[in-house]
């Protein structure tokens, strides 16, 4: 008999992993269109080709963070206050118009074919609006239909002028001091190739584009990958998704297994489910008629945060708050009676009558600081790393499991049709009587 109790563990932690990837990437593409990822990541790849390769200037953990979009997201809130406050343009260049000039890192003798690039026209009208300002996407042919004429209009004489081989390469050659020195040598390598001929030279600039965006795309995965991380990190940590307990709690209880196995089989049945576009109705039904097991496997919350758990009991009435604290406390509590500067105190006078549970005006009151310190009292080692496990798995994205699904369930099927259609068996000799 085909025994699949461990394939039905397997399968509901892949499910797990399927609903919560759905979830990251919904999360992940929400914030990628708020702090446009698309456009400033083509604007990084295009400002990489038209200026010298970069220094590195930022510490080991600053380019982490930056890969995560943590720099990232505080550019785009500057942005949006830069937008939003301005009294007489006083405040506003007091906080964010300081140049480059002023920085420092900005030489004036040279030019930025890059910022030329973007000032276009072209460029410009590809953007949404005076917020969403840049193209998320360019076809190669407009690139080089611009930055031919960006050279071009180097010389001011040109710009009303129909651009030829010979002008745009005298431009080139005109500002060339002025031009940083690795983009000169590429455009000056692709005119030489281009033999006097202008398509050609466009031509070559689009297969050097093209080139260029093939990287660019390998940026933005590597990014996608740190950020979806950092979303299924904090998603393990809000909602509790530990694999190693799950998948402890799924080899013995093997009906709960069976049963969240079913609604991958039925996730897997469901194409929609591939994509990055939620769990479908008909699963969603599915969960919430069963969430009395199931929550438990989808970590949907730290339950009751502690209010019966006597070690952490014991430890809230064991946290006896610092001097400092109280006393701040108390010079808060002075004018505003019942607002707790340091939610520590006031926990730790509530628990000291408490015995077996934590006091349901303990937890209404500081709900907050009960469900954070619940979390940092489970979170041992061992916990932190199914977070991680969760976190990782998370990062293999949405398709890679619904495929992974597919299979499982494919041989989760094909377990039970042996197991429903046995083998005939081979007659024997027995009662069967010869004539000699």
């Amino acid at each position: 008999m085909f025994d699949y109790s461990v394939l039905n563990v397997f399968i509901g932690l892949v499910f797990i992993f399927l609903i919560y990837s759905l979830f990251a990437s919904a999360v992940q593409e929400s914030l990628a269109t708020i702090v446009q990822r698309r456009a400033n990541t083509l604007y990084k790849g295009i400002s990489t080709m038209l200026s010298n390769t970069p220094v590195r200037s930022l510490p080991f953990w600053a380019i982490i963070l930056e890969q995560l979009g943590v720099f990232r997201f505080f550019r785009f809130l500057k942005k949006a206050v830069k937008r939003t406050i301005n009294v007489n343009g006083t405040l506003e260049q007091k906080l964010f118009q300081r140049s480059e000039v002023e920085k420092g890192k900005k030489d004036v003798s040279k030019i930025r074919l890059f910022d030329l690039f973007y000032e276009h026209p072209i460029i410009k009208n590809y953007g949404q609006n005076d917020y969403f300002n840049r193209p998320s996407y360019l076809l190669d042919k407009n690139f080089s239909t611009v930055l031919t004429e960006v050279i071009k209009n180097l010389d001011e004489n040109n710009k009303s002028k129909t651009a030829t081989f010979s002008m745009v390469r005298n431009s080139l050659e005109t500002y060339k001091d002025r031009i940083d020195t690795e983009v000169y040598d590429i455009l000056n390598h692709h005119f030489n190739e281009a033999a006097g001929d202008l398509d050609a030279f466009k031509y070559r600039l689009e297969k050097w584009y093209n080139d260029s965006m093939d990287r660019v795309t390998g940026w933005y995965k590597r990014n996608t990958s740190f950020i979806l991380f950092g979303i299924g990190l904090a998603l393990a940590f809000l909602l509790n998704i530990d694999t190693i307990e799950i998948s402890t709690f799924l080899s013995s209880n093997k009906v709960v297994a069976e049963k969240l196995a079913d609604m991958g089989v039925a996730a897997a049945g469901n194409p929609a489910n591939r994509g990055d576009s939620g769990v479908t109705k008909e699963i969603y039904l599915e969960i919430k008629k069963s969430k009395d097991s199931v929550n438990t496997l989808l970590g949907l919350g730290w339950g009751d945060r502690g209010r019966k758990d006597i070690a952490f009991i014991r430890e809230l009435k064991e946290d006896e708050p610092g001097w400092i604290k109280t006393k701040l406390n108390a010079g808060v509590q002075f004018f505003w009676k019942g607002v707790w500067l340091f939610p520590k105190e006031a926990v730790y006078d509530g628990m000291k009558q408490a015995t077996d549970s934590i006091p349901d005006t303990v937890l209404r009151q500081h709900s907050n600081y009960i469900t954070w310190k619940y979390i940092w009292h489970k979170t041992t080692g061992k916990k932190f790393f199914g977070f991680f496990i969760t976190a990782m798995a998370i990062t293999m994205g949405a398709p890679f499991w619904f495929d992974l699904l597919g299979k499982l369930v494919s041989l989760r099927n094909a377990g039970k049709a042996l197991t429903t259609n046995p083998s005939p068996q081979k007659p024997t000799d027995a009662g069967v009587d010869f004539d000699g």
